[in-house]
C-alpha cells in the first residue's frame, strides 16, 4: 500500500464536511474543545455540572426508566447543586439493566434516524445492542481527533491499525463483499489495517514489511494483539525504523507492563493506553505527560467502591439525550481520579484495570485475538452469555446461557464462522447451561484458555 502526502490535505478537507452530512459534526466540537481544555478546573467541573443536570431533567421527562425510578428513589434532579450533591445519590445501571429493559432506556421525545446502535460484549461475555446519538459520536469524533493533536498529529494522518471487525467474519459467500468495502473504507482513511484473527510466523514479516513502506505516522491497536506481533518480529530480529510512528494507542483492554515493553522495544514509539465503551463513547486518551486524561466535557467519570477493596469506574454521559446512560457500572477499575500537573486541566485516571482477553491459538499456529469469537457470538439471537474454552489447539468448548429467542441453528452458523479462520479440523462442542459463575476474584472470563502462557507459543 502505497500513500500520497497530497491525500492527508484533501482527506483534512473532505472528511469534516462528510461528518457534518450525517450529523456527526466531531470537528465543530472540537474547535470548542480546543479551547475548553486548557480551562481551570473548576470552569470544567462548572461545564459538567449544567450539562449533568441538563441530562438528569430531560431522563425524568422522556425516558420511561429514569421517570420510574427517579420517582421511586425521591430523586429530583433539580436538587444537584454540586457534583458532590450527585455523588451521594444511590442510583446505578448496569449492563444486565440496560439490556433487559433496552426500550425504556430511550427518550420518548427521541428521532430514531439519530441513532447509532451498537453490538457489544467484546470485554464482558454479555451481548448489548444499544445506541449511542448523534451528539455523543460528533463527541467521540472529536475526542480522538483532540488526542492527536496532543500528539502533534492532524486529522487524516496516515495510520495504521491492529484491529478486529464483525464485518471481517466470514459467515457466508456473501460476506466477501463487506470485507471488500472494509479495504476500500481502510483505504479512503488513509489507513493500513492488520486482522487481529491473522498474525502469526506465517505473516510477520509481511506486516513489518508494509509498515516500513507505509510508514503511519501513529498506530492504534489491542495491545495483546501488538505483543504478539513484536514478539514474533523481535524472534525474527525485526524493529522498525521507518515505519517507527510517533506513538501508539492501546485500545480495549487492559495493557499489562510486559506488553508496554516488548511493543515499545520492538515499534520504538511510546505506548500510550484509551479507554472507552461502545455503548457510552470514548472516556479518556493517554496525553504526552504519560497520564489518561477523561474527555470530562463528555463524561462524568466517578469512582465507586467494588469487589475486594477496588473502585469501580461509574460513568455518565453528558451529551446523550436520546438513549443517555447514567450512572453506568463498567465493571472496570481504577485507582483513583487525580488532576495532572500538565497544561491540560481535565482529570486523569489513575491504576486503569481493564479486562484481559486471552488469545485462541489454531491448529496450524495462527494467533486469534479474543474478541474473534465475540465477533461471531454477539450477533446470534437469545445468547443472554457465553464462554468459551480452549483445552487444546483443535477443540473448542462454547458454554451459552440462552432465552426464548435462542434457536439451535445458530450453532452451525458460529461452528462454520470458527472453522474459516481455524480450519475445518477443529471440533466444537457447544454447551447450554444456567448460568456461568464468577472467578473467586468476583471476574467474569469469557475466554478460558488451558493452553498456558502466550510465550510458550512464540
Amino acid at each position: 500500500m502505497t500513500y500520497h502526502p497530497s491525500y492527508e490535505k484533501i482527506f483534512r478537507k473532505l472528511y469534516p464536511v462528510y461528518r457534518k452530512m450525517i450529523g456527526r459534526d466531531g470537528q465543530a466540537i472540537l474547535l470548542e474543545r480546543r479551547k475548553t481544555q486548557y480551562l481551570p478546573l473548576v470552569e470544567i467541573e462548572a461545564i459538567q455540572l449544567a450539562k449533568l443536570k441538563n441530562v438528569l431533567i430531560n431522563a425524568r421527562e422522556n425516558v420511561p426508566y429514569y421517570r420510574e425510578e427517579f420517582a421511586r428513589i425521591g430523586f429530583v434532579p433539580e436538587d444537584v447543586a454540586s457534583l458532590a450533591d450527585f455523588k451521594a445519590v444511590n442510583f446505578f445501571i448496569d449492563k444486565a439493566i440496560v439490556r433487559d429493559n433496552v426500550d425504556a432506556f430511550l427518550a420518548q421525545n427521541r428521532d430514531d434516524k439519530d441513532l447509532n446502535w451498537h453490538r457489544t460484549g467484546g470485554s464482558t461475555g454479555t451481548p448489548l445492542n444499544f445506541p449511542t446519538d448523534k451528539l455523543t459520536d460528533a463527541a467521540s469524533a472529536s475526542a480522538i481527533m483532540k488526542a492527536l493533536e496532543w500528539w502533534d498529529i492532524e486529522l487524516g494522518a496516515r495510520h495504521a491499525m491492529f484491529w478486529g471487525s464483525p464485518s471481517f467474519i466470514r459467515r457466508k459467500r456473501t460476506d466477501i463483499f463487506k470485507q471488500w468495502a472494509n479495504m476500500v473504507r481502510n483505504r479512503l482513511m488513509n489507513r493500513l489495517f492488520f486482522l487481529n484473527y491473522d498474525i502469526g510466523e506465517h505473516n510477520v514479516h509481511k506486516i513489518y514489511e508494509l509498515l516500513e513502506r507505509f510508514q503511519p505516522q501513529y498506530i492504534r491497536g489491542m495491545p495483546t494483539s501488538l505483543a504478539v506481533f513484536a514478539k514474533l518480529a523481535k524472534k525474527e530480529g525485526l524493529m522498525l525504523d521507518k515505519g517507527r510512528p510517533k506513538f501508539i494507542h492501546s485500545a480495549c483492554e487492559q495493557l499489562f507492563d510486559w506488553q508496554k515493553e516488548i511493543i515499545e522495544e520492538v515499534f520504538r514509539s511510546p505506548v500510550v493506553n484509551t479507554y472507552g465503551l461502545s455503548e457510552v463513547g470514548d472516556i479518556a486518551y493517554g496525553a504526552p505527560c504519560g497520564n489518561m486524561h477523561v474527555m470530562d466535557e463528555d463524561i462524568l467519570v466517578e469512582l465507586f467502591d467494588y469487589i475486594g477493596g477496588e473502585k469501580e469506574i461509574v460513568t455518565t454521559q453528558l451529551n446523550n439525550m436520546a438513549s443517555p446512560l447514567i450512572r453506568y457500572r463498567t465493571g472496570d477499575i481504577a485507582a483513583s481520579i487525580t488532576p495532572c500537573t500538565c497544561e491540560l486541566n481535565s482529570k486523569t485516571i489513575q491504576g486503569l484495570k481493564g479486562r484481559a482477553h486471552d488469545f485462541i491459538l489454531s491448529p496450524s499456529g495462527k494467533f486469534l485475538h479474543g474478541q474473534f469469537l465475540t465477533h461471531i457470538i454477539v450477533y446470534e439471537p437469545g445468547i443472554r452469555k457465553y464462554q468459551v474454552i480452549q483445552k487444546t489447539t483443535d477443540s473448542l468448548d462454547i458454554k451459552l446461557v440462552i432465552d426464548e429467542g435462542y434457536e439451535n441453528a445458530c450453532q452451525a452458523r458460529i461452528r462454520s464462522a470458527i472453522q474459516s479462520y481455524m480450519g475445518d479440523e477443529v471440533s466444537i462442542k457447544f454447551l447450554i447451561v444456567d448460568d456461568i459463575p464468577l472467578t473467586a476474584a468476583g471476574k467474569y472470563r469469557w475466554i478460558v484458555s488451558d493452553l498456558g502462557p502466550l510465550d510458550e507459543h512464540i
